[in-house]
């Protein structure tokens, strides 16, 4: 997925890119290439197959800023791995 866009939007909760939830850029549009530019992000889970996900500091630590992406309707961007599961397991065989 990280390589591919598309698969990408496929799994993303409205078929769009995330928006960034704070700092300079917040309100800003950021594509898949650009969330992994540089440091992995970190995928939180939020049910069966499905993660938002966090640009900052690990929100696993108490006090971390983890700067959520959230989506264009002001909710947390969510990712659905459910939703590109036959790409993945194409993709292992």
């Amino acid at each position: 997925m990280k390589e591919d866009e598309n698969l990408w939007l496929k799994a993303s909760m409205d078929g769009k890119n995330a928006i960034v939830g704070d700092g300079a850029l917040r309100g800003e549009e950021i594509t898949m290439k650009e969330i992994f530019a540089n440091d992995d992000p970190y995928f939180v889970s939020v049910g069966n197959g499905k993660y938002k996900i966090a640009m900052g500091e690990d929100p696993t630590k108490a006090g971390a800023d983890p700067e959520f992406l959230m989506s264009s309707e002001g909710k947390y961007f969510i990712i659905n791995i459910n939703n590109i599961k036959n790409e993945i397991l194409t993709g292992m065989n």
